[in-house]
């Protein structure tokens, strides 16, 4: 359909147009199903972008709320950081002197580099691919390695669980900077770790001590993830939930952090569970919890998942203050997302979450959001973050 078709439809007049790999069709990665343009239709595009459209960089699409209403501006990004950007598009941007970002997977970079390009240049190696298979599979074991090894593109597309264990690390990785300015801790708990994606990223940092907390099922493989990870920190696990094990870490650890990533809504006491929380941490300590916020989104999905509540900002810093915090900070994140959850969960009321469709979510809206929020704060959001101090 052509581009001229939208153009009066686009009330704020501002468009961004994602690629992926950009390569003929006779490289050996290239799939015009998931990811890949050729080079020649990337060409034609261009083309069309550049009569129609004002190019301007990211960041300006973005921050700037001075540009004219009378144009239509857009902005190239490209998600990944396949090869083809810098052999390919790179090139063909250059000579129209077209400004690009690129999305980089700060996750895929911790762990090795586990992308998609990687499953072409390591596809003969098979201690590579057993790794992978392994991280991957992690949460999902209804994948053969069979299967994996004589397609992996596809199995990693097809079976979106496998992008979960990504999810975590890549949102840590969005915050990272502003968590680090209160996450100054050597001496963490983290409470509901899960399969360890998050405590990968802990353990980056110079910590003494790591004590992962998780009760269920998932323990064996948060285990055997973390047990591999390089470090010099007194790493410690318990099945077992925080109450079962506070006084002990408060006796051995002495904890100076206690984290709760998506976690306390899961807790019907939550009080209670703020007071031990207080009582385990030395003076000075912090917890950091990560909630999701407003029971008006409250529906069918979150009662499947066990959660008890969503949070109102009010609500959680007085518990936490009732408990004995102070509060270092509380602040709300996603306003974007609260409309199309309101549609999906409370007038739909579906019950199940898309993990490809999430995962797209995060790596696509996300960022621009937190640029557009760091400029325009705003009052509420999907999701909520207080950081309590003792």
């Amino acid at each position: 359909m052509s581009g001229n078709f939208f153009l009066p439809f686009a009330e704020s007049r501002r468009f961004i147009f994602f690629y992926h790999d950009v390569s003929d069709e006779k490289e050996p990665h290239f799939s015009a199903e998931h990811y890949s343009t050729t080079v020649s239709n990337f060409k034609k595009q261009i083309r069309f972008l550049t009569r129609k459209y004002e190019i301007v960089p990211l960041d300006v699409l973005v921050t700037d709320f001075d540009l004219s209403r009378k144009k239509h501006y857009a902005s190239v990004v490209f998600d990944d950081g396949f090869f083809s950007v810098a052999e390919t598009a790179l090139k063909i941007l250059a000579a129209e002197q077209i400004p690009f970002a690129v999305f980089v997977n700060k996750a895929a970079i911790v762990f090795d580099q586990l992308w998609v390009s990687n499953l072409i240049l390591y596809k003969h190696d098979e201690a590579y691919l057993r790794k992978l298979f392994a991280y991957l599979t992690a949460t999902d074991s209804s994948v053969s390695y069979k299967d994996f090894v004589s397609n992996p593109i596809n199995t990693i597309y097809e079976n979106a669980k496998f992008n979960d264990n990504f999810r975590e690390a890549y949102l840590y990785s969005q915050h990272k900077k502003e968590k680090r300015t209160y996450l100054n801790a050597e001496q963490i708990v983290e409470v509901g770790a899960g399969t360890g994606s998050f405590s990968e990223f802990l353990l980056r940092e110079k910590l003494e001590t790591l004590a992962l907390i998780e009760p269920s099922e998932m323990f064996q493989h948060l285990e055997e993830n973390v047990s591999q990870i390089e470090t010099d920190a007194k790493v410690t696990y318990h099945q077992a939930i925080f109450a079962q094990v506070c006084d002990s870490l408060a006796a051995s650890d002495k904890p100076d952090s206690i984290i709760y990533v998506n976690v306390m809504e899961h807790i019907e006491d939550d009080s209670g569970e703020l007071e031990m929380i207080y009582r385990t941490l030395v003076p000075g300590g912090r917890c950091f919890i990560f909630v999701p916020a407003l029971m008006s989104l409250y529906g069918e999905f979150d009662r499947k998942i066990g959660h008890f509540r969503r949070y109102t900002k009010t609500e959680l810093e007085e518990k936490c203050k009732k408990a004995g915090f102070k509060i270092a900070k509380s602040k709300h994140f996603d306003f974007a997302g609260i409309f199309p959850w309101f549609v999906k969960y409370k007038l739909l009321k579906s019950d199940s979450l898309e993990s490809g469709a999430v995962t797209l979510y995060d790596k696509i809206a996300v960022p621009v959001i937190q640029k557009f929020e760091k400029i325009l704060p705003m009052p509420v959001g999907k999701n909520l973050l207080v950081i309590a101090e003792k």
